[in-house]
């Protein structure tokens, strides 16, 4: 079972993380709807923490959750992609791509591949920093023989 499409299902957890503690155990499902359900934002707030863990999802539509907040929705995308620090966002999940509220627009396609996105996410955010001339502040404990290495690897 890769497709599960729960949309209009009126599901509310009530605190239970049974769909978190699912996404978290890494099924082979890759495409899970619960689109216009009741979730809130301690849901998404679970599902963001799975997600860290999952590696099989694809797309998770959360939308018309009218009770997600932006709260809760901030947790889902960070979980998606964190620009907060390169070690946020190379810990981000790489394989997940959340509807259309997405901080990364890169819908996963038939030569999607986590490392490819990680490598699009890291170096989109330094060339965000670099057009606000602020990559420069979290380079300043590394020795500059570091740093042709350091760049060089985030191609890899």
């Amino acid at each position: 079972l890769k497709h599960i499409d729960l949309s209009v299902g009126r599901i509310s957890t009530g605190g239970s993380t049974f769909i978190s503690d699912f996404l978290e155990s890494n099924p082979i499902l890759e495409y899970l709807s619960l689109w216009e359900n009741n979730l809130v934002d301690e849901d998404a707030n679970s599902i963001a923490k799975a997600l860290r863990y999952n590696t099989n999802l694809k797309y998770l539509d959360l939308d018309e959750n009218g009770l997600i907040t932006d709260t809760g929705w901030d947790m889902l995308l960070k979980a998606e992609f964190d620009p907060t620090s390169l070690n946020s966002a190379a810990d981000s999940n790489h394989t997940c791509h959340i509807d259309d509220k997405s901080n990364f627009n890169d819908a996963p396609g038939d030569s999607y591949h986590p490392a490819a996105v990680r490598q699009k996410k890291i170096y989109f955010l330094l060339s965000y920093r670099n057009i606000m001339s602020s990559n420069v502040q979290y380079f300043d404990d590394l020795p500059v023989e570091f740093l042709p290495d350091m760049l060089s690897s985030i191609q890899q």
